[in-house]
């Protein structure tokens, strides 16, 4: 296996000027993640790449890799799975590509599931010297197979999160990732998914009896795992931009439907809130 260039773009929170907009390198974080399920048919996620301890992770909502209709928690939706990471400014072919032996990881413990929030995270690489920019294979794990040289654009915990109890109501906020289910192959399809899509909205509320986070954003399938971006402004002149969340699902609402006097249906529908989990849980699991 040839050599893998890890690019560290970050070394700190991204600082820009107050009115600069999400800046290009961000584009790249999200990951779309693939799961086959069955006659060629794909669950979607999203995740981002996130370092740590001088390792490399895969964060995640836990639905997308573990299949939430089984009674055993740890029963995998498949064994394998893809990565397609956006390299921003390219080609919308030009993308990473990885593949996991998600059985496999999970039987060496680099697989760890939070046991009563929706978050994953599997642990891609071994413990990295710092500094190290040229990262062969040997710093990888069995099961973590790449097509080709590739980069990974990656996020550092330390300084790149936003904890729960930092986060203010009412903050600004950045939803990356890959809403699949926008992608309707009876109708003329008008979202590209070679590259993320992006929504904006702000923290609607910080739920203390859940610990969840409530945006202000409609999010769809394919979405859950997605980075939360928070925006802030320390200063009047610099803007930075800091994981707080995963998206995991939207806020449902149920609407009556009257086709006639008498007779009341109703449907359960996208409120056009989402629900995320804060970078918290797993920030506890890449730590432990």
């Amino acid at each position: 296996m040839r050599s893998l260039i890890l690019s560290v773009i970050l070394s700190g929170a991204f600082t820009v000027s107050a009115e600069q907009i999400l800046p290009d390198e961000m584009h790249c974080t999200p990951v779309l993640i693939e799961i086959p399920l069955h006659d060629n048919i794909c669950d979607y996620g999203t995740g981002v790449f996130i370092g740590e301890s001088n390792k490399i992770f895969l964060v995640t909502a836990a639905h997308v890799i573990f299949n939430f209709n089984s009674t055993n928690k740890l029963e995998l939706q498949n064994s394998k799975a893809t990565l397609y990471a956006f390299k921003y400014g390219k080609d919308s072919t030009d993308k990473n590509v990885t593949f996991l032996d998600l059985k496999k990881l999970m039987d060496e413990g680099f697989v760890r599931r939070y046991s009563t929030h929706d978050v994953a995270v599997i642990q891609l690489g071994k413990s990295i010297p710092t500094g190290t920019n040229n990262i062969s294979q040997e710093f990888f794990e069995n099961g973590v197979n790449f097509t080709n040289d590739s980069s990974v654009d990656l996020l550092l915990a330390g300084s790149n999160c936003r904890k729960f109890n930092d986060i203010q109501d009412g903050s600004e906020a950045y939803i990356l990732g890959y809403p699949v289910e926008l992608l309707n192959t009876n109708i003329q399809a008008e979202v590209d998914f070679s590259y993320p899509l992006i929504r904006k909205g702000i923290i609607s509320q910080r739920n203390l009896k859940t610990g969840k986070l409530i945006i202000d954003s409609g999010v769809y399938g394919g979405n859950s795992g997605g980075p939360v971006i928070i925006i802030e402004h320390p200063f009047l002149d610099r803007t930075t931009y800091k994981i707080g969340g995963l998206i995991t699902q939207f806020v449902p609402v149920m609407t009556r439907i009257v086709p006639q006097i008498g007779v009341t249906n109703s449907d359960l529908v996208n409120s056009g809130y989402g629900v995320a989990e804060p970078i918290d849980y797993a920030l506890q699991l890449m730590r432990q």
